[in-house]
């Protein structure tokens, strides 16, 4: 607390201010802001001590008192108690109230622009929008059917689940939750990340193996207080692993100190969500690797695609992830890998290959709301990379080598028919009918030489119509052919050359003859939309968060169509954030093994554990105690009513 007091000092704030904000809102920085300074010009709701009334006079910015004492021009800010939720609940953060209406002497605050600046370089911006029609609604009076104004009843406090505790223990039904802080964060897309990530046992044990001398513990790091001073990434990503894939009990974390810990690392600014997820994805290699240098292999393995290509002038150059831009949409993963290895021509069909695959492939598809056309995005729940490395990349070769092939014969046998049926402009076959019954109707002494014509003309007319048959017949061969020769249906293809390369060795088994393909493991639409296949059940587990004055989250599981669909439609009407895949080798995805935390780790949690049970325990014995001094008021009510009666 003493730290974000000065932060908040930093800022310009009053020191008691600053210690009366952040012990209102469980020292959540960005909650105190919003209590100190209410944004789009609401009111804002403090939860008093428990009995105190309300304090109409606590003066919230520096420069400004209560109603009866007047500094500066910004008007007075009324407070009203929540009421008492129970001493074992934390003391959540500023909840708005509705607008104020006219008849309420009540103005919204105006900060100076340096500490609108000052506050922005911690990354809370304040701006004054204007309300809604939804919030105006709420500020206005109804007429009731006698004609008098009826002022409507204010709206609840919306929903934060860091205040509800008895959601906070975890449930076989629900999966542990990792949330984001904000919405339209980038930062906000290591929570999904890590949820999908940390399904993939391999990963989740390499990120578990190293064991750091000291994780420290808070109460309350599940909401944002920081268990260190001054944490790395790699300790929060293993608590936040360890926490997903271990014994917690707990159901649901922030990323809030992961953030925090994120931000001291990055040294650029990144605009696009592909240069942020190739970000994680490399600092995961680089600061694991760089803790424990046997991590790095291992790590490599899990994430580094090489790619052979006379471009990289022989240089080994490793992909974390592939970016695909709005020119490279198309109907599928093969529709646009094909594109992007070989060109939309496949004239570097023969250049660029795989050398190595990693065993997770994730594709960032960047938009700004540009849409796949031709009725939006295809998912895949397999895919095949083989297919671009140089044991079997002939097949695809081999493909377009015979559709080059059938449409030059096309060409060919077009021209011919062309060649046939007109003559230096003429239209062949009308002229010979047209000569033939000419000469069929001369007579005179050369009857037998315009009959021998005649006849020569009528067989050079059925040769032409022969020739013209047979070559429309192959024309629609030809077209049959084509239809069948698809270049990016590529299962088929690899598994029937596998299994022919099998056959022609006597040691060949049938276990030989298979090629394991890719799994489609994960899913994000943007920091608030995602979903992860579950290996244990074969569904799709997705996940919605409210991030902005709620608080929460909705859980459902779905079908493989379903999400088809739901992306098909997505791609293709809007797009707007576009989306990022995951896919994870299937022996690799499917690996199975005892979750093992160090030492250190195993502590974290036991003593996280027992803090639940006390929290869970002090909720329950508070609600006992009120249902009983309930109980009690009414059994005294009821005696005094009989007396009397």
């Amino acid at each position: 607390m003493d730290e974000n007091i000065s932060r908040l000092m930093d800022m310009g704030f009053d020191a008691e201010v600053a210690r009366d904000a952040l012990s209102r809102t469980n020292n959540q920085l960005e909650d105190a802001i919003n209590v100190i300074y209410p944004l789009d010009g609401q009111e804002t709701l403090l939860t008093a001590p428990e009995g105190a009334p309300p304090n109409y006079e606590q003066a919230l910015v520096p420069g400004t008192t209560g109603a009866t004492g007047a500094t500066g021009d910004t008007g007075t800010v009324g407070t009203t108690s929540t009421g008492a939720t129970g001493a074992s609940l934390p003391i959540g953060p500023a909840v708005p109230t509705a607008p104020t209406t006219k008849d309420q002497n009540t103005t919204a605050i105006d900060l100076d622009d340096d500490l609108k600046s000052k506050i922005a370089q911690y990354g809370y911006q304040v701006e004054h929008k204007e309300r809604s029609d939804t919030a105006d609604q709420h500020s206005m009076k109804s007429i009731s059917s006698t004609g008098s104004y009826v002022p409507m009843s204010e709206s609840p406090p919306p929903y934060n689940i860091y205040q509800d505790v008895s959601r906070t223990r975890r449930t076989t039904e629900i999966p542990p939750v990792l949330l984001p802080n904000r919405q339209e964060l980038l930062e906000g897309y290591m929570a999904p990340m890590l949820m999908i990530l940390s399904q993939i046992t391999r990963f989740r044990d390499l990120i578990l193996k190293h064991q750091f001398f000291n994780y420290g513990y808070a109460p309350r790091w599940w909401q944002s207080e920081p268990c260190l001073a001054n944490a790395m990434v790699t300790q929060e990503i293993q608590r936040l692993v360890a926490f997903l894939t271990g014994d917690s009990k707990r159901a649901f974390s922030s990323i809030h100190n992961l953030t925090e810990a994120t931000r001291k690392i990055i040294t650029e600014d990144y605009e696009t969500v592909s240069e942020f997820i190739l970000f994680v994805n490399k600092a995961i290699m680089d600061l694991f690797g760089g803790a424990d240098s046997s991590l790095r292999q291992p790590l490599g393995e899990l994430f580094d695609t090489y790619i052979d290509s006379p471009m990289l002038a022989n240089e080994q150059h490793s992909y974390k992830s592939f970016t695909i831009e709005p020119s490279f949409f198309s109907k599928d993963i093969y529709h646009i890998m094909h594109a992007l290895m070989w060109e939309k021509d496949f004239s570097k069909i023969e250049l660029n290959k795989f050398q190595k695959i990693s065993d997770i492939l994730t594709f960032a598809f960047d938009s700004n709301g540009e849409t796949v056309k031709g009725g939006g995005f295809i998912l895949s729940n397999e895919f095949y990379p083989q297919i671009y490395t140089d044991k079997y990349d002939h097949i695809v070769k081999e493909k377009v080598d015979k559709l080059q092939e059938l449409k030059e014969e096309s060409a060919k046998v077009t021209s011919e028919m062309l060649r046939l049926r007109s003559y230096k402009g003429k239209r062949v076959s009308p002229l010979l009918e047209s000569t033939i019954s000419y000469l069929k109707e001369m007579s005179g002494e050369d009857t037998e030489l315009i009959g021998s014509a005649v006849e020569e003309l009528t067989s050079i007319q059925a040769h032409i119509t022969e020739i013209g048959e047979k070559d429309a017949n192959r024309l629609e061969e030809i077209t049959q052919e084509r239809n069948s020769v698809d270049i990016f249906d590529v299962k088929v293809d690899i598994e029937s050359a596998v299994a022919a390369a099998v056959a022609a060795t006597e040691a060949g088994t049938e276990a030989e003859a298979k090629v394991e393909p890719w799994i489609l493991a994960g899913i994000i639409i943007n920091e608030r939309q995602f979903c992860y296949l579950s290996k244990d059940t074969d569904e799709w587990q997705c996940f919605y968060y409210e991030l902005d004055k709620t608080r929460n989250y909705e859980f459902e599981t779905m079908t493989f169509s379903e999400i088809q669909d739901q992306i098909k439609t997505y791609s293709g009407a809007d797009f707007e954030n576009g989306m990022t895949l995951f896919y994870v080798r299937k022996s690799v995805f499917y690996e199975t093994s005892q979750v093992k935390l160090n030492a250190g780790l195993e502590e974290f949690i036991r003593k996280d554990n027992k803090q639940l049970e006390k929290d869970l325990s002090e909720t329950a014995g508070t609600s006992e105690t009120s249902g009983t001094s309930e109980t009690s008021e009414t059994s005294e009510t009821s005696e005094t009513s009989e007396t009397e009666i």
